[in-house]
């Protein structure tokens, strides 16, 4: 399997080929890390005259205060914050009872054509309706790549995240002091977990990997189209490369040879499934699409959500696809917060247009949902904030 040298040398190629910038974010000298997507870093400018890009009505948005780093750890939380004050907020995930998500810590950045990793990462944890902005700290102390979101799974047993330092690492739902090592010297790009399995897309390939015993990583996938992106269901792995090519294999095993689901939408990044379907990004250096595509395959995916400013994380309640856009964030070369936003569309389609969740956001990241079952009282999760990210947030479908 490659290594981590391999690793840091293919994502700052990538970093470089879909448009991403790796660097010292607008309030470096606080220690939080930067990286956008497919636009410069964001800044704060207050009495804007400019609207924020807002499809369809929203009752739930509201504008992020604009602040430095350090004034947001005292800041009185807006409307829907889980936490504030948080040093990079990243992946997030949701089960039954809690919201889960990892903060990527201090540091981290470009140089010399090298991808440094931030230190200090945290894996946080808040009960659903709320932890009185005091989330507990399930671990802490490791090191990650600033390329977000940052590889995490919640699975029934356990979460899961790569520590650049060690590997793959398990850490229990209600914490652990030293997270243990599932399997060293590989790193994922994204992870999925179910209750026996922890699965990683990366460099070194599609990896199944236990998370009882000590049998070491199979390897599902091996391609010079290395995989960016994976989901998991009761029967199959998903994941999507970067040549936007979508496929799956048999849990447990496809001979090396998995299914083509879809192709022709380069470069997936991002992937998510219902019971029926499979959906996912693709962004090549410019505006994003989320495509869907019937879990059996289709010769032409279905552009769900067309052209897409900064597109970012997306998830599925089988309902609705959720995503977050950074959105057309200069104007006249200036920074503007509030610019972003988290939308949805049904999965049968919207017309193109989505509805906001939450309009009027700074730098949203990574979002999670609550799983249809949760009727009315579902909420929508995400990462978002100045400095790159210091809030976790909450609204209701």
């Amino acid at each position: 399997m490659r290594g981590r040298g391999s690793r840091i040398a293919t994502l700052a190629a990538f970093a470089i080929a879909t448009g991403a910038v790796v660097g010292a974010g607008a309030c470096a000298a606080e220690g939080v890390s930067a990286v956008a997507s497919v636009h410069p870093d964001a800044g704060l400018l207050d009495d804007s005259p400019v609207e924020p890009a807002v499809d369809g009505e929203s009752d739930s948005g509201f504008e992020v205060p604009a602040s430095d780093c350090p004034a947001m750890v005292d800041a009185a939380p807006p409307p829907g914050a889980l936490a504030v004050g948080q040093s990079a907020p990243s992946a997030i995930a949701v089960d039954g009872t809690n919201v889960y998500w990892v903060n990527a810590g201090a540091g981290g950045g470009m140089e010399r054509k090298s991808v440094l990793p931030s230190t200090g990462g945290q894996v946080m944890k808040c009960a659903k309706p709320g932890c009185d902005a005091a989330p507990t700290v399930l671990a802490a102390g490791f090191m990650s790549l600033p390329l977000p979101p940052l590889p995490f799974a919640v699975g029934p047993s356990g979460l899961y995240f790569d520590d650049f330092s060690t590997g793959t690492m398990a850490c229990g739902l209600d914490g652990c002091v030293d997270a243990g090592v599932l399997v060293s010297s590989t790193h994922a790009d994204r992870l999925a977990a179910d209750a026996t399995h922890v699965y990683s897309a990366g460099p070194d390939g599609l990896l199944e990997i236990p998370i009882a015993g000590d049998a070491g990583a199979v390897v599902l996938y091996s391609g010079n189209d290395w995989p960016l992106a994976v989901a998991v269901d009761a029967t199959d792995v998903y994941f999507v490369t970067s040549n936007g090519i979508v496929m799956k294999c048999a849990i447990g095993g496809c001979n090396g040879s998995p299914t083509v689901v879809a192709t022709g939408a380069p470069v997936g990044i991002e992937i998510a499934l219902d019971a029926n379907n499979v959906y996912w990004t693709a962004v090549n250096g410019g505006p994003g699409t989320i495509f869907a595509c019937p879990k059996s395959g289709c010769a032409t995916p279905e552009p769900l959500v067309p052209d897409r400013l900064g597109l970012g994380s997306i998830a599925t309640d089988g309902v609705a696809v959720y995503f977050t856009e950074l959105g057309d964030d200069a104007v006249d070369g200036l920074p503007v917060s509030g610019r972003g936003g988290v939308y949805k569309c049904a999965v049968g389609g919207c017309s193109g247009e989505p509805t906001a969740v939450a309009a009027y956001q700074t730098d949203p990241g990574s979002v999670a949902v609550d799983s249809a079952d949760a009727g009315d009282a579902g909420r929508v999760y995400w990462t978002a904030g100045p400095c790159r990210g210091s809030l976790v947030l909450s609204a209701a479908k």
